[in-house]
């Protein structure tokens, strides 16, 4: 009996030594927020207890809150139809100037180019001239959007306020970090900084051109995948925080692409019928969060996601019909981890004539957000 006792002491100690094993890696979605926390009482059994959220909690868990159809992951919402990346006349005008200013590195009349894009673009003898990707360099030697002082520096929402002051504001706050029961539309997601909104995506700061596939080029006609911001300074030297730049990859381009990182968008069109579906492959460099979103054109299409990972781990976010989340995935990933995105067209209207467009946003965390204080039954292990 004393021998067994041993062995069993023994084993139970190697165990916990060993290294980290998949099992130890976690998810949430719109689904498991849906099943676990927006039906029953689950919301009871999460640390912390969201129980200040200006309103109650619970009232940002239906289905038509900030998760659902009218919210900011929405068709009309920001990363929507009708945000800067969308397919509205603003947006157009807005990526056509901004195209043509990389593009021809230029030589704009201010003045005309701030009150109408569509106007700057068709100018032929511009009267004050600007070499964009000049200008950027310049603004960001001197506090601009990618310096220390910007969004993705250590005074930004990704140093202390991420970590001190975002949990201190309420509890619906305190959930929008990763894991966190809104965690989608916090700083760790196509929302925030390190999204295609924030000054690393398609309308940023870094003033590099782009190619026909949607690849960040620089003067040299090089692509370009990472821009590293000044974090801290120590022992006389500059401390940088490498980020991956967001492109927006033609569909086409991105679902063949073998070296995919973790932060892009593409825009499709291929889905026709209910069941059609679209797959797209890329690989995490470092242990972190990868926040996949699928945001459709139109309102009354739901688009379902299946993630694979390592070509064995399976998770999908698939609302069931009594729920209207926008559709979405937040993985903690291995280092070099593969995974695999399907984006399945999983309902719309009878006989409906409109295309259905989605827009697909993939966004890391980096390695420098790899644990959360949050806890409950919504953060599933895999």
């Amino acid at each position: 009996m004393g021998c067994q006792f041993v062995f069993v002491a023994l084993l139970f100690s190697v165990a916990c030594l060993s290294p980290v094993t998949a099992s130890s890696y976690t998810y949430v979605s719109a689904q498991t927020i849906h099943d676990q926390l927006a039906v029953g009482d689950g919301l009871k059994q999460v640390r912390p207890y969201p129980k200040d959220c200006i309103t109650t909690c619970e009232w940002y868990l239906n289905d038509y809150s900030c998760l659902g159809p009218f919210g900011p992951a929405s068709a009309y919402g920001p990363l929507g139809l009708i945000g800067p990346l969308g397919s509205s006349e603003y947006a157009r005008d807005l990526a056509r100037w901004a195209s043509w200013v990389r593009e021809k590195k230029v030589m704009i009349s201010l003045p005309v180019a701030m009150s109408n894009p569509s106007n700057a673009a068709n100018q032929s003898e511009p009267t004050s001239w600007l070499d964009w990707g000049n200008l950027s360099e310049k603004v960001n030697r001197n506090g601009g959007p990618l310096s220390g002082y910007g969004p993705l520096g250590p005074y930004g929402p990704l140093g202390d306020a991420y970590s001190t002051i975002m949990p201190k504001i309420n509890d619906f706050a305190a959930h929008l970090a990763a894991q966190g029961v809104w965690t989608v539309l916090g700083p760790l997601g196509p929302l925030g900084p390190l999204g295609p909104l924030g000054p690393l995506g398609p309308v940023g700061a870094t003033g590099y051109m782009t190619d026909k596939f949607g690849n960040f080029i620089d003067s040299q006609g090089n692509v370009v995948r990472h821009y590293s911001v000044p974090w801290d300074f120590s022992n006389g030297q500059t401390v940088y925080r490498t980020y991956d730049l967001v492109e927006e990859y033609q569909p086409a381009y991105a679902q063949q692409l073998t070296d995919n990182d973790c932060s892009w968008m593409t825009h499709s069109s291929g889905l026709v019928l209910i069941g059609d579906t679209e797959q797209y492959a890329f690989t995490s460099a470092e242990e972190q969060y990868v926040t996949i979103l699928a945001v459709p054109q139109y309102q009354l299409d739901d688009f379902n996601l299946r993630i694979t990972v390592d070509q064995t781990q399976v998770i999908i976010s698939a609302n069931p019909s009594a729920s209207s989340f926008i559709d979405w995935v937040q993985i903690k990933v291995r280092p070099g981890a593969q995974i695999v995105a399907q984006v399945e067209l999983g309902m719309t209207v009878p006989f409906a004539y409109w295309s259905h467009d989605y827009r697909l946003y993939v966004v890391g965390s980096t390695s420098a957000f790899t644990s959360t204080p949050i806890k409950g039954p919504h953060i599933i292990r895999y």
